[in-house]
This record gives C-alpha cells, structure tokens and sequence, in this order.
C-alpha cells in the first residue's frame, strides 16, 4: 500500500519562504557576537538613516528652488537656532544620560524598576520643556537683534514670525529625542531610525502643495507638523513593546537621581556644543543678504552624510558600551573602542576624498535649479569642501562621545565643549576676515579636529586606568 506523498511546495510558497529564511539568517550572524550584535545594529540603523537623509536632501532640494539663498532662507535659519539649540540640549544630552541608566536599571532591577525610572525622568522632561519653551518666547525679540545684527526691519518681523511657529517642535523632538534612546534600548533601531524622515515629507507636502505660491511660512509649518508626527509614530511603537508614555512626578528614586546626576555635566557639554551652530550662524548674519542661507546649504550633504555615519555608530555602540561599563569589562571596552575607531578612519577617508572631489557637481546636481543659479554653486561648493574635511574626525568624537556617555564621566563633554566654544569663536573671527562665510566652515573643521583628537587621548588614558584599577581589585 502506497503513502499519499505532500504536495510539492508552489512558486509562490517558496517566494513567500524566502524573506523568513532571509531573516531568521541575518539573526543567526547578527547574534554570533557582540561586535556583529553591535555591527548588525549599525546597518540596519544606518541603512534607515540613509532613507531619511535622502528625504531630508529631497527637502532640500525643492526648499533651494522655492526660495534659493536669499532672504527668506536666511530669516528661516535664524528663527529655528534657539529651538534646535533646546532640542539639543534637553533632548540629545537627556538622551546620553537616560539610555546607560536605563539599561543598568534593567539588568540589575528588572523591566518594571526601569519603566517607573523613565516614567519619572519623562515627567520632569515635560516640565523642563515647557518651562523653557515660556523663557523663549518671552526672551526671543531681545535676543533676536543679538542673532541677526545685519538684519532690515521686515527680516526681523519675518524671523520673529517664523520662530513662534517653529516653537512647539521643540517640545515634540526633544520628547522624540528621548524615546528614540528608550526604543534603542530595546533594540527596536529600525522604527527609531525611520521615523525622522515624516519631518522632511511634511514639509515637501507643505511647499509642495501650495505650488509656486509657496511661503517660507509653510516650511516653518512643515517642520512642527512633522515632528509631532514624528512623536506620534515613536509612542505607538513604545506602547507595542510594553513601554507606558503616562508621565509621573514621584519620588525622587536613586535610579532618577543618577540619570540627573550625569545629565547635569552632560547638559551643560551640549550647552556649549550647540552654542557653536548658533555662534556660526550669527556670525554668517554679519556678512550680508544669503550668507546665512549659503553656509548652511554648506553644510547639508556633508551633514547626510555625518546624519548617517553620527545615528548608525551613536546607536549602536551607546547600549554595548553601556553593558560592557555595568559589568566591568575594563578591557573589552578598550579594544572595542580602538577597534571601531581604525574600521571608521578605513572607512571615512576614502568618502571623504570623494567628497571634496565631486563637491561642485553634488551641489549642482542637488541644489542648482529655479531661484538657486550657478553663483550660489560656486560658493556652496567652495564651503562644502572645507566642512567635508571635518568627517573622519566628527565621526571618531561621536564615538568617544558615547563612551564618555558610558562610563559615566560627562563632565568631560562639559570641559571639552567648553574648549570646543572658544576656540570656534577664535577661528571664526579670525578666518571669516579672509575666506568670508567660507572661513567659518573651516573654522569648524579645525574644531573638530582638535576636539576629537584630544578627547579621544584623554579617554584612551582614562579605560587604561579603569583597567589597572579593576587588575589591582
């Protein structure tokens, strides 16, 4: 007697099978070690990032042939500085010192220890955020002729226009800022790394859709729709993974206490780091009509590419650092360490060579078109090359960054960026008078290579130590 035979599995069985096998792979390597752990996490964040960079570069380029590098750009630019300068100072740093101790609370306490921490830091965040979102708007006309010395009195109206509405997103990606970290924590990188990219969509839709009668009002617009959106998408994706988003007050908790104990240093460092894009930018305004809106298109695919490079090693290094420092693992985190550092410098730069090379066709191919003409190209260009020099070293101080962020010593982002202040403001007085808005960008790479170089001595020295001493316990 014959046994019935299993049908033989259709074309479309098997295409339907081959993305799971795919997957269950990739899991399998990915899982092999914790440097493939740390290298899987790096793609995949990177591979995401590189999706929002590219719409970012698609903003971009219908903003330049809206609005070329005039007025109305360069009113746009002044106006958002101080709230991206909150959004960095309470969010990114908040974010340095939440996600180390989140995970310690995690491993040590368990799951429920660690969501009470974030519910009281995400409570104390809020009201930090409002209260510094009142200060602004109160202080912005005094401040804003301090920002913008060269401006007209119809600029100042714009600028002054264009950044009560640009205000709220700071609540909203500062908050976005913090979950991300959280979602990090919990391996989730894919949502975290993809859900940026809503801010510049919403504001192509917003240019985009009122065609060629299109205010730089509606970028203003676009930008605080996209990033409540962004929050929206963000807090759907913690609440999938258990994570209440209900803020608390409470008691002050050893847990919170330590978050706050690091965020202090750590927010006074990203104080004086986000001082250097707004002293940049104010400095630009002293040199007449678009040189605000030629500096930054400067600086925008070398910032696509810093994007990419900055949130793939952030991400993933920040959570094996911090596992390696809770445990000890003196001499791990060195190697590590060293090791990501010479795969960047491999990696880095080469782009960076093809990036000073090809500057002038990028920047045509990108941004050349409607109000933005060849001039600008050639002045862009010239100001791209000299922030491109910047790339192998901003990458490296990202990661002695988040290494600083893991063993718990962000009083040394706090002096480091104090340095870091001082001499921008040197370097830009000093080459601006030669290379005009140029010289600020080249200011900024003599920044980053000093800042990078330096720290990463002083941090080198510093695991040695932590190694001796755990040898000698």
């Amino acid at each position: 007697m014959s046994e019935d035979l299993a049908p033989a599995p259709s074309g479309a069985d098997v295409a339907s099978a081959v993305p799971t096998i795919a997957a269950g792979r990739w899991q399998l390597w990915a899982t092999a070690s914790s440097h493939r752990r740390v290298l899987a996490a790096g793609l995949t964040v990177g591979f995401f990032t590189a999706g929002v960079q590219a719409c970012s570069l698609l903003k971009e380029m219908v903003v330049a042939g809206h609005f070329g590098a005039g007025d109305k750009l360069d009113a746009f630019f002044i106006a958002f500085l101080l709230p991206s300068f909150g959004i960095n100072v309470l969010g990114s740093s908040l974010n340095s010192a939440l996600l180390p101790a989140y995970v310690g609370a995690r491993e040590r306490d368990g799951v429920v220890a660690a969501h009470a921490m974030l519910a009281g830091v995400t409570g104390r965040t809020l009201a930090l955020l409002a209260g510094l979102s009142v200060v602004l708007a109160v202080a912005f006309p005094a401040l804003l002729p301090l920002m913008a010395s060269s401006f007209s009195p119809a600029k100042l109206h714009l600028t002054t226009t264009l950044f009560y509405l640009l205000l709220p997103s700071l609540i909203c990606s500062a908050l976005a800022a913090v979950w991300s970290g959280v979602l990090n924590a919990h391996d989730a990188f894919g949502v975290a790394a993809m859900a940026p990219a809503v801010v510049p969509i919403a504001i192509i839709v917003a240019v985009l859709s009122l065609g060629a009668g299109a205010d730089i009002h509606a970028v203003a617009a676009g930008v605080t729709a996209g990033a409540l959106l962004q929050c929206a998408i963000l807090a759907r994706a913690l609440v999938g993974h258990g994570v209440s988003l209900r803020p608390r007050w409470g008691a002050m908790t050893a847990d919170i206490r330590e978050v706050y104990r690091q965020y202090a240093p750590a927010m006074g460092g990203a104080i004086l780091a986000s001082s250097s894009p707004l002293i940049d930018q104010s400095m630009a305004a002293m040199l007449g009509s678009g040189s605000v809106a030629t500096f930054n298109y400067g600086t925008k695919l070398v910032s696509a590419v810093l994007g990419v490079g900055m949130v793939a090693v952030g991400t993933a290094v920040l959570p094996q650092f911090s596992r390696l420092a809770a445990n000890g693992e003196w001499l791990v985190l060195r190697e590590a360490f060293r090791r990501y550092t010479l795969l960047m410098l491999l990696l880095l730069i080469p782009l960076t060579i093809a990036i000073i090379a090809l500057s002038e066709p990028l920047v045509r191919l990108v941004f050349e078109r409607g109000a933005f003409g060849p001039d600008d190209t050639r002045r862009v260009a010239f100001i791209q090359q000299l922030l491109a020099l910047q790339l192998p070293f901003f990458l490296v101080g990202i990661l002695v960054v988040r290494l600083i962020s893991a063993v718990r010593r962000n009083d040394l982002l706090m002096w480091g960026a104090a340095t870091n202040v001082t001499l921008n403001v040197v370097f830009n007085l000093l080459l601006m008078k030669r290379l005009g808005v140029a010289g600020i960008a080249l200011s900024t790479t003599l920044v980053y290579v000093i800042a990078a170089t330096g720290m990463g001595i002083v941090l080198w020295r510093h695991l040695g130590r932590l190694q001796r001493n755990a040898a000698d316990a």
